[in-house]
C-alpha cells in the first residue's frame, strides 16, 4: 500500500512536470515582463513601482525569484504555484481527518483534490496562483472548524492578501461571527494581516495609496459582466447599456448573499462541521448571480476557452510602469 501511495505521489508531480514547459499568453503579457522589471530595477528597488497588478506578497515573491535555484522563471513561477497545491492539499487531508479518523480516507480525499483538473491545470500548466489564496481560505475553514476563529480570521486575511477571491468565503465568517461562534474582535486580525504583509513594499517606497487600492484598480481592467463564468449574465453578453447594470448586479449580489446568511441564523439549526462545510459551498458568491466581469485577478477562466485575451500592452499600460524599466524587445507594441 505504501508502495502504491509513493507511485501515486511521484505520478502526480510527474504530470504538473511535464506541463512546466507550456507558456500561456499570461506568463509572455504579464509574468514575464514583471520578473524583466524586477531584474531591471535590481530586485527589491522594483517594490515602489506598481509593476504588477496583483497585491504586494506575490510581488515580493517576484522579487525573490531571479535569486531562487529554478531553471528559468516559468518554472518557479509555476513551482510556487505547485507548492500551494500542496498546501491546499494538506488542509483538505486535515478537514476530512475531523470527521474520518482513517488516515487513508484523509489522505485518498487530498490526493483527489491534488490531482482535479483543474487544480493541475491553473497551477502547472497556466502558471497561476489561485491555489494560493484557496490553501490559505481552506486553512481558515479548519481552524473555524477546530474552534479556533483568531487563526481563523488571520488565514482569511493571508488569503485576501494574495486574492481578492478570498472574499468569496466571507458569508460563512459572517454566519459564524452572527452565531457567535467568531467573536466580533478576532475579525480585527483581517485587516491587520493584510497591512502587516503591506509593510516591506512601503518600506521599499511604494505608494500606500496604490497600494490600498490594488483591488479597486483591478476592477476597472476588464468591464465585461463575466468572462466565460457560467452564471445567468452570460444571456446579457453582447446588449447595450450593460455598464448601468454594474452596480445593480453587485447589489443584487449582496442582498442575496445577506437574506442567506440571514436565513441560516434565524434557522438555529446546530452548526455541526458537516454542515458549516455545507454552509461554506451553498453561501459562496460563485453559486450565485454573481456579477463575474469585475477583473480581480484574471478569474473566473485565466485565458481559457472563449475568454477575451487583450494584448500585452493594454493591462500593461495601466500599470504606470517607468519606462527605463523595459528593454526594446518588451517594450509597448500596441
Amino acid at each position: 500500500m505504501i508502495v502504491l501511495a509513493a507511485l501515486l505521489v511521484l505520478l502526480a508531480f510527474g504530470v504538473r512536470l511535464a506541463l512546466f514547459r507550456y507558456e500561456t499568453a499570461d506568463y509572455t503579457a504579464f509574468y514575464r515582463r514583471w520578473y524583466d522589471f524586477v531584474v531591471d530595477q535590481g530586485g527589491i528597488g522594483a517594490l515602489k513601482y506598481e509593476f504588477s497588478d496583483l497585491n504586494a506578497p506575490y510581488r515580493y515573491f517576484m522579487v525573490l525569484l531571479p535569486h531562487l535555484p529554478v531553471p528559468s522563471p516559468l518554472a518557479g513561477i509555476k513551482a510556487f504555484s505547485v507548492l500551494f497545491d500542496l498546501v491546499t492539499a494538506f488542509f483538505v487531508y486535515r478537514i476530512v481527518a475531523l470527521k474520518y479518523p482513517s488516515h487513508w480516507i484523509a489522505a485518498a480525499a487530498a490526493f483527489i483534490v491534488f490531482m482535479l483538473p483543474t487544480v493541475v491545470i491553473n497551477s502547472a500548466m497556466w502558471a497561476q496562483g489561485d491555489a494560493i489564496y484557496t490553501a490559505f481560505s481552506l486553512g481558515a475553514v479548519y481552524f473555524l472548524l477546530r474552534k479556533r476563529p483568531w487563526w481563523a480570521c488571520v488565514f482569511f486575511g493571508l488569503a485576501l492578501a494574495f486574492k481578492l477571491q478570498a472574499i468569496f468565503l466571507f458569508p460563512l465568517l459572517l454566519v459564524m461571527v452572527l452565531l457567535g461562534r467568531v467573536p466580533w474582535r478576532a475579525l480585527v486580525a483581517i485587516p491587520a494581516v493584510y497591512l502587516v504583509l503591506d509593510v516591506p513594499a512601503l518600506l521599499a517606497g511604494a505608494s500606500p495609496a496604490k497600494l490600498l487600492t490594488v483591488y479597486l484598480n483591478q476592477t476597472s481592467i476588464y468591464p465585461q459582466l463575466t468572462l466565460s463564468a457560467p452564471n445567468i449574465w452570460q444571456f446579457f453578453r453582447g446588449e447595450h447599456g450593460m455598464e448601468a447594470m454594474k452596480t445593480a448586479a453587485v447589489l443584487l449580489t449582496a442582498l442575496l448573499i445577506f437574506t442567506l446568511c440571514l436565513l441560516v441564523v434565524l434557522s438555529r439549526v446546530e452548526l455541526t462541521d458537516t454542515r458549516i462545510l455545507v454552509f461554506a459551498h451553498v453561501l459562496h458568491p460563485e453559486h450565485l448571480l454573481r456579477e463575474g466581469g469585475r477583473r480581480t485577478g484574471r478569474l473566473p477562466h485565466p485565458r481559457g476557452a472563449g475568454a477575451r485575451c487583450p494584448g500585452p500592452a493594454g493591462p500593461v499600460r495601466r500599470l504606470g510602469l517607468p519606462p527605463a524599466g523595459w528593454s526594446p524587445a518588451a517594450g509597448d507594441s500596441a
